[in-house]
């Protein structure tokens, strides 16, 4: 049965355990017609509202491991969000050790490199490929782990995090890595926004996982587990159908 929710979309919230690798949740908004970014120049970000942006940063207090890809890591500054929101200091109040923040890339370039200075009481870890060519500079401000021979093996990263003392890893993306969970079959749960705009689709959009489509006999399916309106957006959570 969906529950609807009132006033506080989301609170302590509980995700299942399992007993091998992290589970994987994710969050994205998107407008009526699924696109989740424009790639032209003009005011189409944001495209959910203020509540949208809370919730997706809210989202960080419930993780053990925020996991992004290299554009999305170089574009947004989330160890300087982190930091001011006092992430770490909540989950120090309930008996939680700091987040560990993942940058996957099998092409870390100098853009990375400084969106992983000054990462405060965040610990960070650049996650790539064992033919990955690694600039010297990043070894001097974060942890780096090779993972697969041509480009990193998700499915293997989950299961080593989890065997470090990990339970649960929010993907925030982009696009591409989220395809990259997606594909291995571990995306276990997405919280989703709908925002009340249209945008049409002109081969400058981007939807929330781009890079592949499953074939119509491994299609991902989902159980609806809460929906929620405010105002003219729809808050949906889902979990993976088992």
């Amino acid at each position: 049965m969906v529950r609807r929710e009132e006033k506080i979309v989301y609170q302590d919230i509980q995700f299942p355990q399992i007993k091998k690798r992290l589970y994987i949740f994710t969050n994205h908004v998107s407008t009526i017609d699924g696109i989740a970014k424009v790639l032209l120049p003009g005011s189409y970000w944001p495209i959910g509202s203020e509540l949208d942006f809370k919730i997706y940063t809210s989202l960080r207090e419930y993780a053990d491991v925020i996991i992004q890809g290299r554009e999305t890591a170089s574009g947004y500054p989330t160890l300087k969000t982190i930091r001011n929101q006092g992430v770490n200091e909540k989950r120090k109040l309930k008996g939680k050790k700091p987040l560990l923040y993942v940058v996957v890339s099998n092409n870390p370039d100098e853009k990375l490199l400084n969106s992983l200075k000054d990462p405060g009481h965040t610990e960070t870890l650049l996650v790539t490929s064992q033919k990955s060519l690694v600039p010297d500079d990043f070894l001097n401000i974060t942890k780096v782990m090779r993972i697969g021979e041509e480009k990193v093996n998700v499915v293997e990263m989950c299961e080593i995090l989890y065997k470090k003392g990990y339970e649960y890893g929010y993907a925030e993306g982009g696009p591409r890595l989220l395809w990259n969970f997606l594909e291995a079959g571990i995306i276990d749960e997405v919280f989703a926004t709908i925002a009340p705009k249209i945008y049409g689709h002109s081969g400058k959009t981007i939807t929330m996982i781009e890079g592949g489509t499953l074939s119509s006999k491994n299609i991902a399916e989902f159980n609806l587990i809460s929906v929620s309106q405010q105002k003219d957006e729809l808050f949906l959570r889902y979990r993976k159908h088992i």
